[in-house]
């Protein structure tokens, strides 16, 4: 596992810089995100260098530069790449120098393409071979329209980024994706992304930072996290920002971080070792163990921590508190309720909404769960792959069932 190389330095010390997203990551709109400022200042102390990465392409690098140093965070605009440089970057292969680009969006794109040397046209009528499509508040119906009739025309389509949502300080807003989209309802033509999460933007950000072994910080899984899987790069993710601790603990393999943390502050203490140990998935200070259970006929999933243990049924989630210490979890793999003991607690449970946990608890737990589900998903292509029997149909569906109660899981609020 990744996390038993880093303990105990610093998380920071095992690489060389980093790959920061901003919005949710470093900043909410104008307010800082928290323990940015400082948390980055100690990073750099430790000697790694910070690049920014964002899928916002409606600023420039200079623009963004200087927002980051007004709010505490020092920055020059040669370590910022937007999605606009990473796009036109990207499409220099297929779209030659001194080309007529239409630019649907802000500065950040209309600078980006003028500085590579293309002309930038903002009418259909002007011929454009291709539609640079990024994010801006002043983007409406006219220009969108000019997209759709220069693609139609036969114009290739190019989008800085897929997102849907941007996060702001009065909570999420309308994203670049979410234009991109009403374009290509109307065209019915595929769109060409560079952004977050395809993996270009951050090949790109490599390059020109010279780091080599570089940690990608974001708090949005379907775009910071899973541009740094398909990319090969460590991810850690924050839970300032778009995406929670459900979601991180019910994430694909496509979207799993290899670090979790409430913020950036995590950079700079060591991270905890998560081994398994049996049906024990533990650190020096947490540990969680996952039971299967039949009750009265009813798959039940036991989450079983120290002093409390969950229960998931199709249903929902009931919280259960018991007396098993985390020195015992930690030991003990034998810990199980008798099924009679499992329906009289869960007959007198109420349901569950809200599921707390410290820290190291949802880190295990997200392990947990990873490793759980992905070993369930291989058994469940195993056995589809064999002759259908009844033993093979009862153990897919049972299989089955396990997973989908999974989806139970409480919004979980880490403290």
């Amino acid at each position: 596992m990744y996390a038993a190389q880093c303990a105990p330095k610093a998380l920071i010390d095992n690489f060389d810089g980093l790959f920061l997203d901003l919005d949710g990551v470093c900043y909410l709109g104008a307010k800082l995100a928290p323990n940015a400022d400082t948390a980055l200042a100690a990073a750099k102390e430790r000697g790694a260098k910070a690049f920014y990465i964002t899928n916002n392409s409606s600023r420039t690098p200079v623009v963004i530069a200087e927002h980051l140093t007004r709010i505490g965070i020092p920055t020059q605009p040669e370590t910022v790449v937007n999605s606009a440089l990473a796009a036109v970057a990207e499409f220099k292969a297929d779209i030659p120098a001194g080309a007529k680009v239409l630019a649907v969006g802000g500065i950040g794109i209309k600078e980006a393409l003028a500085n590579a040397g293309y002309e930038v046209v903002t009418s259909a009528d002007d011929q454009p071979v291709a539609v640079l499509q990024g994010l801006s508040e002043d983007v409406g119906w006219a220009q969108l329209s000019e997209a759709v009739i220069a693609i139609k025309a036969g114009a290739q389509h190019f989008a800085t980024n897929l997102d849907g949502t941007l996060p702001k300080e009065r909570g999420e807003m309308i994203g670049n994706g979410s234009l991109v989209a009403a374009v290509t309802n109307a065209t019915q033509l595929p769109v060409r992304a560079s952004g977050k999460p395809y993996p270009f933007i951050y090949h790109y950000a490599a390059e020109i930072s010279g780091l080599t072994h570089p940690l990608a910080v974001g708090d949005r899984l379907n775009t910071d996290i899973a541009g740094a899987v398909a990319a090969g790069i460590p991810s850690l993710h924050v839970l300032t920002g778009v995406s929670q601790a459900r979601e991180v603990v019910l994430a694909s393999a496509e979207e799993q971080p290899t670090f979790l943390a409430f913020d950036m502050e995590a950079l700079n203490q060591p991270y905890p070792e998560i081994e398994k140990v049996g049906k024990v998935w533990q650190t020096q200070d947490a540990a969680v163990k996952i039971n299967e259970t039949v009750v009265d006929k009813m798959l039940v999933l036991q989450l079983v921590f120290a002093g409390r243990t969950l229960y998931l049924t199709e249903t929902g989630a009931k919280q259960v508190a018991d007396d098993v210490k985390l020195a015992e979890l930690r030991t003990d793999n034998n810990i199980e309720n008798a099924e009679a003991d499992v329906l009289k607690m869960l007959t007198g449970a109420q349901d569950l909404s809200i599921f707390t946990l410290c820290l190291d608890e949802y880190r295990v737990l997200a392990q947990a769960v990873w490793e759980y589900r992905a070993k369930q998903e291989a058994a469940l292509a195993q056995k589809a792959a064999l002759h259908t029997t009844d033993h093979n149909a009862a153990f897919l569906s049972t299989t089955a069932n396990y997973l989908k109660i999974l989806e139970s899981l409480p919004v979980l609020q880490v403290e």
